[in-house]
């Protein structure tokens, strides 16, 4: 379906086969923020309550503007002409001087989240277009991003926050135009709210907007041949991805109690393992993002070569004589402290409580009282116990009475996430925010 020729019917069918991919869930939120792309999606969503789905609709106030609150009460009320559950999600709080709309981002998809996990929701739908995509396309072009980045929208990606579940979140109209949708919402009637931050060149995405533009006309780089080129770069990552499964396979990568990694890399090649070396570093960091490739594949040549290194948090040791390959783990200072980078403060968590640590692990206190929680190496050991340099950047529960509980010894309190930020496909926020 291209954006020139999509219609009404088309937008349903779209939105309609991502239903069905899904799984075809019971419930689904959309997103909806007024814009003339999210009123596109909630005209196209009656297609959903034809499947007998039960379609839930939110809204997420910023309170950045005094107009939001009126804007949410639109929503709200077209929701209800169409028969569909509303609710407004207030984001409250100290907003930041810089990084605004990063931080917005976050505090919308926490918002959205819990208000999915609160109402049962299988899936969160957003009505991002072509347009988005081509738009993001550039902005991690102008980072130097490979396959993996610039082919992000166009893959399919679940979303969890916190200690949360993934959850499904669905684009279905990636293909389709930002006017074509706006189109859509205006001929079924329903107001659609213009924000002003649209049209502010502060904003890096507004930037990329007016690139896209002066290029179209300048150079005939059209929105619809980015989609095109962003979704053969997706089979390219998918390929990638692929590649490096088989050769962790080949290097016998294994992922450790205390977040590390064991391997034994065979035939290195920068051509082939670049990738697979970023996403091991990024395995066991607490970074949002991996490192790049090329910096990765430097420090696995020093430490192939006999020489400790470290990148983004992370260290590549040899292992000890006698033992074949690498260790790769969480740099200690990282979350212990150091110059620049604070310490993971301790943290109580009361019986039966989880939360994400350190991007890393979810820790459930499964102790039947309370503990606090903390780095390993924030904790003075036993006389005569000895802890490897690798467990100092582990998460332990310690009771008032000081029993220290360790992955090592209760492996269900902590879930080690080293597999899922490996493979990707999930966005994992830091913490769920509730709806004011």
């Amino acid at each position: 379906m291209s954006g020139a020729r999509a219609g009404g019917e088309d937008i349903a069918d779209a939105l309609r086969g991502a239903w069905i991919d899904a799984g075809r869930p019971g419930r689904v939120l959309l997103a909806v923020s007024g814009g003339g792309d999210s009123m596109g999606m909630l005209a196209s969503a009656r297609a959903l309550a034809h499947e007998n789905a039960a379609v839930l609709v939110a809204t997420v106030d910023h309170g950045l503007r005094p107009e939001s609150a009126a804007e949410a009460a639109r929503v709200a009320k077209a929701s209800a002409a169409l028969g569909f559950q509303h609710e407004t999600l207030v984001w409250r709080g100290e907003k930041p001087a810089s990084g605004l709309q990063e931080a917005a981002r976050e505090a919308r998809y926490g918002l959205l989240y819990a208000a999915a996990a609160r109402l049962g929701a299988g899936a969160l739908v957003t009505a991002h277009t072509a347009d988005d995509l081509a738009e993001t396309f550039v902005m991690r072009l102008a980072r130097g991003s490979g396959a993996q980045g610039l082919a992000a929208m166009a893959r399919p990606v679940k979303i969890a926050v916190g200690a949360g579940a993934p959850l499904e979140l669905l684009r279905p109209f990636l293909r389709v135009r930002r006017a074509v949708m706006r189109a859509i919402a205006q001929t079924a009637g329903l107001p659609i709210t213009d924000d002003p931050s649209n049209d502010d060149v502060r904003y890096e995405r507004i930037r990329a907007r007016r690139f896209l533009a002066d290029a179209g006309r300048g150079l005939g780089i059209s929105i619809d041949a980015i989609v095109r080129s962003a979704e053969h770069l997706a089979v390219a990552a998918a390929a990638e991805r692929r590649l490096a499964a088989v050769r962790a396979d080949t290097w016998r990568v294994r992922h450790g109690p205390f977040g590390e990694v064991s391997c034994e890399p065979a035939a290195v090649s920068p051509d082939t393992d670049a990738l697979m070396v970023a996403r091991l570093v990024h395995s066991v960091s607490g970074a949002a993002h991996p490192p790049d490739a090329g910096a990765a594949m430097t420090a696995l040549d020093d430490a192939l070569g006999g020489r400790k290194a470290s990148i983004g948090g992370v260290i590549l040791a040899p292992r000890e004589a006698g033992d074949a390959g690498l260790l790769i783990y969480r740099e200690p200072a990282a979350v212990l402290g150091r110059a620049g980078v604070p310490a993971i403060e301790p943290m109580r968590l009361g019986p039966g409580e989880r939360i994400l640590w350190d991007r890393r692990f979810i820790v459930e206190n499964v102790l039947k009282t309370p503990a606090t929680l903390s780095a390993l190496g924030a904790i003075r050991p036993a006389e005569g116990v000895v802890r490897p340099e690798e467990a100092m950047a582990a998460p332990a529960l310690v009771t008032d009475n000081g029993d220290v509980t360790t992955p090592l010894d209760a492996p269900e309190a902590f879930q080690n996430l080293g597999g899922e930020r490996f493979n990707g496909g999930v966005i994992r926020f830091d913490a769920p925010l509730e709806a004011g």
